[in-house]
């Protein structure tokens, strides 16, 4: 297959999502190889050569549930996820499918119920309308999997074709009236992202999340920009190096962008495009560019690490109240590296910048924003005195791309201006 190079938006087109249309179960993406994966897990972009034809992505829409709701009017059809030779059966709308000791179980509007033994159940939509689970509509279809826990909570994970799902990402992570070249920035590297994803995560029964875990995500829209901004876009990826860059992106960057070593040094390799350092000053248009001051209160801080070092094996997890605090840096970066947390005890923990943000979560209202910061304890206070940016900072900043397009520039100098050394080569057609 040709794949062009672009160094001009892509001609414009029209999209229309068939939330009808059966797509197969398996993605056209090759799943990664063991030997690709060191260590501590990091695996880099697919090839883009790897990709033939437009992939289907698997998107967790419900996590662990005891029930899940199909909303009405359209009705939908249950089958067996694995096994074509069972017969389906068509379920008036809205139904409850909930999961026992005898298997599936389903409850619809005309008071008609069923048990079926399967290992996961398929629910697809009809030629009346798309599947609908609360207020969200799914292109595609969906596959409802038991939790291995043996508990009976079930996952809802969304079977829909890559540029599908785009036009959902898009209507989520940015703000309607911002300008198209922002809906196309944002579209390939959503695209990149999520092929990335899928890469890495070929084993598990689901490739991202539909929350801002993996990227925010609707189900169908009929938001007119997120639709033309996926379109004309469509198979466009950022590729460096013959591979697609994990394309890595957060609200507002701060004074640099940040270093993805630093960041996600356990998910992917170092590459040139997720690099950090500056991006120009476009990002000062943000509420969130400079923040501060935040006051938390050193016990909650306190019990909020231990409970997350708890759940993640970190040794804070033996922490005792917060004295002391830290910023570890480097001498060839401006921005903190780490953070050391000192306890009365004199014992010190060291966190890398998104641990501690993580570990912070709990900590009170607001949360941080970002990992780049500047903290002391003062008596019975962690005193966040300015912080910069929000999100983790690594690559495309939306705030600094719709600041970009604002000022006349085309989504392909936005792109280039966050993930510098890539290049846009369209994947498939």
């Amino acid at each position: 297959m040709t794949r062009h190079r672009l160094a001009t938006p892509a001609t414009p087109g029209i999209l229309t999502i068939l939330a009808g249309i059966t797509l197969a179960l398996a993605a056209t993406v090759a799943p990664p190889a063991a030997a690709q994966r060191d260590a501590f897990g990091v695996v880099p972009g697919p090839e883009v050569a790897s990709i033939t034809e437009e992939p289907v992505v698997r998107v967790r829409v419900g996590r662990y549930l005891r029930s899940v709701e199909f909303a009405g009017p359209a009705p939908i059809t249950l089958r067996s996820a694995t096994n074509p030779s069972i017969q389906p059966v068509r379920i008036a709308t809205p139904a409850i499918v909930t999961h026992g000791p005898d298997g599936f179980v389903f409850r619809d509007a005309n008071g008609r119920s069923g048990t079926w033994k399967l290992a996961s159940a398929r629910v697809e939509p009809t030629p009346a309308g798309p599947v609908t689970i609360g207020d969200k509509s799914l292109p595609g279809f969906v596959v409802l999997h038991p939790n291995a826990a043996g508990d009976n909570r079930l996952d809802v994970v969304n079977h829909a074709g890559l540029e599908a799902y785009l036009p959902g990402v898009l209507t989520r992570e940015l703000f309607p009236k911002w300008p198209l070249e922002t809906y196309r920035a944002q579209a390939i590297a959503a695209r990149s992202y999520a092929l990335w994803e899928c890469y890495r995560h070929a084993s598990r029964h689901y490739d991202l999340e539909s929350t801002t875990a993996s990227q925010a995500y609707s189900g169908l829209t009929d938001n007119p920009t997120a639709l033309a901004g996926a379109e004309q876009t469509r198979g466009v990826v950022l590729v460096y190096e013959g591979r697609v860059v994990p394309a890595f992106y957060s609200s507002t960057i701060g004074r640099h962008a940040q270093d993805m070593s630093v960041i996600f040094a356990d998910r992917t390799p170092v590459i040139r495009p997720l690099q950090g350092g500056p991006r120009g000053d476009w990002d000062q248009v943000s509420k969130h560019y400079k923040w501060g001051p935040i006051e938390y209160d050193i016990a909650r801080v306190t019990q909020s690490v231990q409970r997350w070092a708890e759940r993640n094996d970190h040794p804070a997890a033996q922490m005792d109240t917060l004295a002391r605090f830290r910023s570890i840096m480097r001498r060839d970066w401006p921005i903190a590296v780490g953070y050391e947390l000192i306890d009365r005890n004199g014992s010190a923990f060291r966190f890398t910048p998104i641990e501690f943000r993580h570990a912070m979560f709990g900590a009170g209202d607001p949360t941080l924003k970002s990992s780049d910061i500047r903290a002391t304890v003062r008596g019975r206070q962690l005193v966040v005195m300015e912080g910069y940016g929000y999100g983790h900072g690594v690559g495309m900043s939306q705030y600094g791309a719709w600041a970009m397009a604002e000022a006349g520039h085309s989504h392909p100098s936005i792109l280039m201006t966050y993930y510098p050394g890539a290049e846009l080569i369209r994947a498939y057609h």
